[in-house]
């Protein structure tokens, strides 16, 4: 179970400030994929081969900077909840925070491993980069929501009825999860980051906040050689590109990834 604050962290943000303060210089793009995913079969959509000059009839969006995940306990595992944060650049966060999650991205998933057959939330395949049946691990760059009234440029106007009401996250995915573990790093599964897709563009997604699974550790992949000084808690994340899904972080990790 996920819960939010009922509370915004910073109401109406306009969307330059987003990309910036949270490392998501595509998140604009994705969104206005995510904007022609929400219109009616039978409406047409001239812009989407032009997405590029298409500018978003709206500039402000309400941001979160956490949610907490409630793990459903295993095996009368008391599990408690985990504190997932999105944390914009900051003068006590630098880098910001963006945390590491398992995303549901397909038809089947179950509770208790990578892939499964349990029903769950489709997510539109023009969201989804290289989409797999199952979950998929991502770095959560923001949370957000429309508000009821948005600030066009037209006026103000009411948020259409077709778009989510509820929180979404906008997603930068890593490599698809393989289908074993590496014998050699624990049992671990070994994931890198995605390459720059033939648009310029790291792969993301804009997804319902209820499509998060459970929150996960990376380790990197330290090589053999000596650790670049640049690696710190709040960089490694961007810094590396080979890591390993710490599935010994805690018993819930070990019995869920």
């Amino acid at each position: 179970m996920i819960s939010i604050s009922k509370h915004l962290t910073y109401p109406k943000c306009k969307i330059d400030v987003i990309r910036e303060k949270h490392n998501a210089l595509d998140f604009d793009y994705y969104l206005k994929l995510y904007v022609n995913s929400c219109l009616p079969k039978s409406q047409p959509c001239a812009w989407i081969s032009n997405i590029d000059t298409y500018n978003l009839p709206f500039d402000k969006l309400d941001i979160y900077n956490l949610f907490h995940f409630h793990p459903t306990a295993i095996n009368d595992d008391d599990s408690k909840a985990k504190i997932v944060k999105a944390l914009q650049k900051s003068r006590t966060h630098p880098q910001g925070q963006f945390d590491t999650v398992v995303v549901l991205v397909g038809d089947s998933a179950e509770s208790t491993g990578v892939e499964g057959t349990r029903l769950y939330t489709r997510i539109s395949l023009v969201l989804v980069a290289h989409i797999k049946l199952g979950t998929r691990i991502g770095c959560i760059r923001v949370i957000f929501s429309f508000p009821d009234i948005l600030d066009t440029t037209m006026g103000p106007r009411e948020r259409p009825s077709s778009w989510h009401k509820e929180p979404l996250v906008f997603i930068e995915w890593y490599s698809l999860t393989p289908a074993s573990t590496d014998e050699n790093q624990g049992l671990m599964y070994r994931i890198t980051k995605t390459t720059v897709s033939s648009t310029g563009r790291v792969q993301g997604a804009i997804v319902p906040l209820r499509s998060i699974h459970q929150s996960c550790m990376l380790s990197p992949s330290f090589g053999r050689g000596a650790v670049p000084k640049d690696w710190r808690t709040d960089t490694v994340l961007d810094m590396a590109s080979i890591f390993f899904i710490n599935n010994w972080n805690s018993k819930y990790a070990y019995q869920t990834i």
